[in-house]
């Protein structure tokens, strides 16, 4: 839930102001270690700040994929409410 009020509260893109984005999850996983490494904890809304759809998803699978490795943990305190992340260490 808390995901989809986070693309629901995006701009939405049209026609005019289309363009091709190309964003590697790869490259996600780097940008939170980068995070990481300066601070121990970060708010997922700290880092979305109106940025794509796409560049949003390939965020979120970033992180999904770097709690499954156990590099990275996260913490909601009640329901819909920012995410926060952590690194593990």
């Amino acid at each position: 839930k808390t995901f989809m009020n986070i693309l629901n509260s995006l701009p939405e893109n049209n026609e005019l102001n289309l363009v091709i984005e190309e964003i590697t999850l790869q490259e996600q996983i780097n940008f939170i270690r980068d995070i990481l490494s300066s601070k121990k904890i970060f708010y997922l809304t700290e880092i979305i700040s109106n940025n794509s759809k796409i560049y949003v998803i390939n965020l979120f699978l970033a992180i999904l994929e770097l709690i499954r490795i156990q590099e990275i943990d996260y913490n909601q305190t009640k329901n819909f409410s920012d995410i926060m992340i952590s690194r593990l260490n």
